[in-house]
C-alpha cells in the first residue's frame, strides 16, 4: 500500500492554480469531507484559509511568512470562535 493510502487519505491533488486549490476544497467540504490542506501559504492561502486543517509550510521570508500567517490566523480564529468543540 502506498504511504498516502496507509494514514487514511482517500484524495490528493498537487501542481494546481490557487483558484483550483479552493475550489477543490469547497467541493469536498460540500461532499462532506474533513479537509486538510498543506501549501506553502502564499498562493495557498484561500484554500488553506478554507480547509478544516490548514498547514503552512515555511519556505519564504520570514516577513513574508508572518504576514500570512497572520492573514491565516485572522481568518481561521473568526471562523473557529463561532464554533462550539
Amino acid at each position: 500500500m502506498d504511504p498516502v493510502g496507509q494514514v487514511g487519505i482517500e484524495e490528493w491533488h498537487a501542481e494546481c492554480l490557487p483558484k483550483d486549490k479552493a475550489s477543490h476544497v469547497d467541493r469536498l467540504r460540500r461532499e462532506g469531507a474533513r479537509v486538510m490542506f498543506v501549501g506553502d501559504g502564499v498562493n495557498d492561502a484561500l484554500a488553506i484559509a478554507k480547509a478544516d486543517v490548514g498547514v503552512a509550510l515555511s519556505i519564504h521570508t520570514e516577513t513574508e511568512t508572518a504576514g500570512t500567517a497572520a492573514n491565516i490566523a485572522s481568518e481561521r480564529h473568526a471562523r473557529f470562535s463561532r464554533t462550539s468543540v
